[in-house]
């Protein structure tokens, strides 16, 4: 479903950080790392990495990875930012992470994986 949606030349939600994490990233602590679940094609994770944030991007679809890993290269911000699949309903490694920006459904998502992370 979602590699179809995210299959198009253009980014189905823009390229642009979504309303609440443009109005609430400065009360992540800066230099810190950050967990991006449900990323899609990348438009938060980018900007959490220009701001200066170490990003991991998680996602179901590689499609929409791929064009989240364009993105950032499209930002000059590549090394800030690393994406990981979710298969089958799991996270592949374990990793720490020091915020989770999460509101409505990726709350749900967040909650459904909190034993792996």
């Amino acid at each position: 479903m979602w590699d179809e949606r995210y299959s198009g030349t253009e980014f189905a939600f823009g390229t642009e950080p979504n309303d609440f994490l443009r109005e609430t990233f400065e009360q992540i602590p800066v230099g810190g790392h950050v967990l991006c679940l449900a990323e899609g094609e990348g438009r938060n994770a980018v900007f959490l990495a220009e701001q200066g944030f170490k990003v991991t991007a998680m996602d179901m679809s590689e499609v929409g990875l791929n064009k989240a890993n364009k993105l950032a290269l499209l930002s000059s911000q590549r090394e800030y930012l690393s994406s990981k699949l979710i298969q089958n309903g799991s996270l592949k490694q374990r990793q720490s992470v020091d915020h989770l920006p999460v509101k409505g459904s990726v709350l749900a998502l967040y909650r459904t994986f909190n034993m792996s992370l």
